[in-house]
């Protein structure tokens, strides 16, 4: 087995055996978990006390239960239903008023009644309003259901593609754009843990002087690939985990009424979509690219404190990415943000974002992915050299001084 098999099967091993595996692994569960419970708390009916001293007018909004509003008119006068809301028995309660044919409604809840549509209670308490008015004036029922019935509007959403107006199913695309989003914040989490996970391992091996003895059996460049390629196959194990775990979600809730609202478009067919794989594929390139810069400033440190210093630089470009996504979706700055679609550190999360909202064609999304992928053997090149000539010198001047000095001793060496 060569030497490069050997470092990267015992960085790899050593990885899938650490807590912080092990403990990514689970976070999706954990996550998934506390928003189960979270959703169901907040599940169920809101609960509305009725009161009015008309109990059949009270009786009447009966025939506006939902599935999200219930209403209640057991309660007989505004101080028991008080005593409910604050023992949490009801959500809140209306108190219903009549004068001359006028019906005003007042709701009172607390700052704990967040299952309260307002606009559901606001639809009944007008139409039972017009009802009260319509037997005043003595209009049959008929007749006010013809005023009453709304006029028939339709909408009709296209997506802007190539200059040209593509008719797109618009929650669908919105289920793509949020899967496509949730799959890019995936990897932003993992560049983040694993780019600060790569920094670190190297700053303390050379900051206790280790890297000498590794370096005394092996050459730099093998201890640099093999590194960074334990480190990789780590992350690709558990993107692999995650995915095997998001099949068995859809396939799980496909078959039960929890399937609801955008879930019923995350289908097979969305997560096998070329914008998915496309995401996935730009994402897995994503992380190598920072790995590889993350091992180089590793090596320029001359301790684990400087770690922290020289890798907070590399998260702002991943983190601009995410504000232009947010950006892209508003419709600001287009031009803006289509540029920055093909800067690398950048393009990884952002391009996937504007292709699934058809602001760039296939052309453009190929070859921003192109760009990023000839950037990135540009800088292996460029960190395996700057890992050689810094892995094993110990300098106090920081980083940067670190990475100029380095640039200084190549430019003497190419001359002499």
């Amino acid at each position: 087995m060569s030497k490069l098999k050997v470092v990267l099967k015992n960085v790899l091993i050593q990885n899938l055996k650490s807590p912080i595996f092990i403990f990514m692994l689970f976070f999706p569960i954990i996550i998934g978990a506390v928003g189960t419970i979270i959703g169901r708390s907040n599940s169920g009916s809101a609960k509305i006390a009725v009161i009015s001293s008309d109990k059949a007018l009270a009786k009447t909004f009966s025939n506006f239960n939902s599935d999200d509003t219930k209403y209640l008119t057991k309660y007989d006068d505004q101080k028991t239903a008080k005593k409910a809301l604050i023992d949490q028995d009801i959500d809140g309660y209306l108190v219903l008023k009549e004068s001359k044919g006028e019906i005003a409604a007042t709701l009172y809840k607390t700052n704990q009644s967040s299952k309260i549509y307002e606009q559901d209670i606001e639809l009944a308490v007008n139409q039972i309003g017009l009802n009260v008015k319509a037997q005043q004036m003595n209009l049959p029922p008929a007749t006010l259901k013809k005023i009453v019935e709304p006029t028939e509007f339709k909408q009709h959403t296209s997506m802007v593609s190539n200059h040209k107006l593509v008719t797109q199913d618009q929650s669908k695309m919105i289920t793509k754009m949020l899967a496509v989003m949730a799959v890019t914040f995936i990897f932003f989490f993992l560049l983040i843990i694993y780019m600060t996970q790569m920094a670190t391992n190297i700053g303390r091996e050379k900051g206790e002087r280790v890297m000498e003895i590794i370096l005394s059996s092996t050459s730099a460049k093998t201890q640099f690939l093999g590194e960074v390629g334990g480190v990789f196959l780590t992350m690709v194990v558990q993107v692999l985990i995650y995915l095997a775990m998001i099949l068995g979600f859809v396939k799980y809730f496909q078959v039960t009424k929890s399937f609801d609202g955008f879930l019923r478009n995350l289908n097979w067919g969305l997560l096998f979509s070329p914008e998915m794989i496309y995401t996935l594929i730009f994402g897995i390139m994503g992380v190598f690219l920072y790995l590889v810069v993350a091992a180089m400033l590793g090596a320029l440190v001359s301790n684990i404190e400087q770690v922290n210093q020289s890798i907070i630089p590399l998260m702002v470009p991943a983190m601009i990415a995410y504000i232009l996504v947010f950006a892209s979706i508003g419709g600001g700055m287009n031009g803006l943000v289509k540029v920055c679609a093909f800067i690398p550190f950048i393009s990884q999360t952002l391009m996937p974002s504007l292709l699934v909202l058809g602001k760039v064609t296939w052309l453009e999304a190929l070859t921003s992915m192109l760009i990023y992928l000839v950037v990135t053997i540009l800088m292996s090149f460029i960190s395996i050299k700057l890992y050689r000539s810094n892995v094993l010198v110990y300098s106090q001047k920081g980083v940067w001084d670190s990475f100029k000095s380095s640039l200084s001793l190549r430019k003497k060496a190419k001359m002499g």
